[in-house]
Order: C-alpha cells, then structure tokens, then sequence
C-alpha cells in the first residue's frame, strides 16, 4: 500500500472517530439536559400541588400542564390520583418523580409523572442528524484527507523526482530546504541533509577517484616516453640483428599503445572531472569543428580517407571549446578507422539545440555493439580493411562522459552510407 494511500486512511479514521466521539458527546450532553430540565420542572409542579393540597382536595382538577401527571398518597392511602392507565404497563414512556413531604405528622408521598415520548422523539430526530452529519462529514474527509496526504507528501515526492533524475554528472547538486534559515529537526530536513551529506561524500570520492586516474596517467607518461626513445635509439644501431629488431619493433608498438591509453586516461578524468562544474565560455561550434578538422587532415590522408564538411550555419553552443573539440575529434577519429573511403561531418540546428553528427561508410555496428560501446575498454575488434583494432575502447567513453558533463545527448544509428551516424545534440548558449 502507498503511503499516501495509507496517510489517506489515517487521516479518514481519526477523522471520523473524533466527529463520531464529539456528536455522541453533543447528544449525551442534550439528553442528560433534557432530563435534569424535565426532573426539576416535575418537582416544581409537585411542589405547587403540594402547597395548594386543599384546594385541589375541595375541587379536583386536572394537571396545569398538559402531559404532565401526578398521585398524592397520605400515610400509604392514595388522595389524589391522574396517573394514566398504561403508566404501570408502560413505565419507559414517562419521566417519574417522587417527593417525601411530612404536615401535621402525616407523611406524604407526592408521585409525579411526565409523558417522555416527545422528548425521545426530538432526540432521535438529534441523534439521527447528528449520524447523518457524521456521514456526511466522513464522505468528504475521503478526498480532503487525499488532497491532504498528497500536500504532506509533495516535499518528498519532489525530492523522488529529483533524485531519479540524478547520476554522477550532477554530484555537485544539493537539494534545497524548504525554509529558510533550514529546519534540521522535521523528517524532511533530516532527510534532505542526509542526502545532501551523502551527495557531499560522493562528490569527495568521485574527485578523488578521478584525481588517482590522473595522477596514476601522468606518473606514467615519463616512464613510457623514456622508454620509447630508448627503444628508437636502439632501433637506429646497424649492428642489430633481425629477431632483436623485430623484437624492439613490438616492444615500441606496444608502448605507444599505453602511452595512447594513458593519454585517453587523462582525458577521461579532465572531462569526467567538468561535471561538477558549470559549463565554459560558449564556443563557435563551426570554428571549433574546423580547427578538429584541420588537426586531423594528416591522418585522414595517411589513410588515404576523405572528411567531408557541412558548416552552414554558425551556431554558438552552451559548452567550452575544449569539451566539444575532445568529443567531436574522437568520433572523427573512430570514423577514420572503421570507415572505408568517406567521412561525412555536418553541423545542423533543430530548434533550441545544435547538431553535431559523424558518418561513415564502414561496416556499422548491431544492437547489442550500440548499447556497449560508450563502455570503458569496449571497442569493435575489426577494423574496416580487415586488419585488429589497435585502439583502448577508451573513445567514444570519453565523448559519452564530455557531452554528459555538458548536459547534452549523444546517439548512435545506421547511417545512409552503411556504417555509423553519431549525432551529438548541445544546448544553443543564450
């Protein structure tokens, strides 16, 4: 059962237990007055009949008030009695008196009957409004008490809501109080303070993770450099034997490779690490892609493959140069190794937003490879003449983590060419 539907519950059935406790008290109240006000205005009738015996003894009458009956009894013989018939068979129906009195060393019993039945039906007509109103009242606490449940409750569907939408790109985000200065004391304070110490505490590991990664990337720049140029040094001697170059060839190949990596690994850790802060200078995106191509035109030519550009428009978007030349040079250089011959480039608006998409004619990748290839280390192990994917699987997640940091989105589909469309949507700057 849902919370609001079981504060909903609550709230009916203590509703409506304390309406039900009040009129039963209302009606107990009304009744024992109706009682005491009938009893004392008996009594005074007997009283009176009492004070004026001799008169009524000379010149019997009936009772002043109608309804209202009485039986004089002196010493245990009955002087004077209007009592009705049914008063022994039906006692319930009359509200009865009885006053001891003593004169002249007689004693006297004064008997007083009041007919009780209109009074009863005055207060089954109270006690029926009174349920009724119960009822009434108990209808509309069932949408009352849900509106009130839900108003409770908003603060921390709120917070649901916020918190369904978090990852760790926004770890920076604290959760607002809803006062200000903030209560700590009530349960939604608690829990937003919790929250927030939790965001704090993750934020801290995060940071400190990515500043191991970094550290841990740039320790091993200078031994890998070192080593390279060791290796090239030893590969120049004219006295090396085939096997030994054969073997240096490898050991070189292999370090550039973890010098690549290493370098990918401080990427991932400077882009991972913009999270938490707010977005750069906005950047002419048509400039940037520009210079992204112009750095990359040796590659492409060593490849003998073609970049293929579509700038007519020039769009400024919410994120630094830096963010969106990492992103767009790391498709592009995805795109130069699993395409064949062309690589298409093209830079687009669709409404508030710019669009950055990469093609290639290459061999595309299934469902199951798009989903998993923004994962670290995964990566398509054929390039597109056939030959092994040298690379780390580090690219596209470090563009993954770069638009992520920039709340902007990115997608893959097949593209008309046959091989990959990568399409990266940024917020235009404002």
């Amino acid at each position: 059962m849902k919370i609001r539907t079981k504060l909903t519950l609550t709230l009916f059935l203590l509703t409506t237990l304390l309406i039900s406790i009040f009129s039963g008290i209302i009606f107990f109240q009304v009744r024992q007055g109706a009682l005491r006000h009938a009893e004392a205005d008996l009594a005074q009738h007997l009283q009176h009949d009492f004070e004026h015996l001799e008169e009524i003894e000379r010149s019997p009458v009936e009772s002043h008030q109608k309804g209202t009956f009485h039986r004089i009894e002196v010493n245990g013989h009955a002087l004077i009695d209007t009592l009705p018939a049914d008063f022994v068979s039906a006692p319930k129906n009359y509200l009865v008196t009885h006053i001891e009195r003593e004169r002249g060393g007689d004693k006297f019993l004064l008997t007083g009957a009041a007919d009780f039945q209109q009074t009863n039906s005055y207060l089954q007509l109270l006690g029926g409004l009174l349920a009724a109103g119960v009822l009434l009242v108990a209808g509309l606490m069932v949408p009352a008490s849900w509106w009130i449940a839900g108003w409770c409750l908003a603060p921390f569907r709120r917070l649901a809501d916020q918190t369904a939408l978090m990852d760790a790109s926004v770890l920076a985000f604290r959760f607002p109080h809803q006062e200000t200065p903030p209560r700590k004391d009530d349960e939604y304070g608690r829990l937003v303070e919790a929250f927030n110490q939790l965001l704090s505490r993750l934020d801290r590991s995060f940071g400190e993770l990515n500043l191991f990664a970094a550290k841990a990337s740039h320790e091993l720049k200078t031994p890998l450099a070192s080593m390279m140029a060791q290796t090239e040094k030893a590969l120049r001697r004219p006295d090396l034997s085939g096997e030994s170059r054969e073997t240096l060839q490898r050991i070189l190949a292999q370090a550039l490779r973890l010098s690549r990596v290493t370098e990918q690994l401080l990427v991932l850790a400077h882009v991972d690490s913009q999270k938490s802060r707010p977005p750069g200078i906005p950047a002419d995106a048509a400039r940037v892609l520009k210079e992204v191509v112009e750095s990359l035109a040796p590659k492409a030519a060593a490849l003998e493959k073609t970049i293929h550009t579509e700038f007519p428009l020039s769009l400024t978007v919410r994120t630094g140069a830096d963010i969106l030349a990492i992103s767009v040079g790391n498709l592009l250089e995805n795109a130069l190794k699993f395409g064949r011959k062309d690589v298409f480039l093209r830079l687009t608006q669709a409404g508030a937003s710019a669009e950055i998409s990469v093609e290639d004619d290459g061999p595309g990748l299934n469902e199951a490879q798009t989903i998993k290839i923004t994962t670290p280390f995964e990566k398509n192990t054929r390039l597109s003449d056939g030959s092994q994917n040298p690379g780390s699987g580090l690219g596209l997640a470090i563009v993954q983590t770069a638009i992520d940091s920039v709340k902007g989105k990115l997608s893959f589909n097949k593209s008309q060419h046959g091989g990959v469309l990568a399409r990266i949507t940024i917020s235009l700057a404002t």
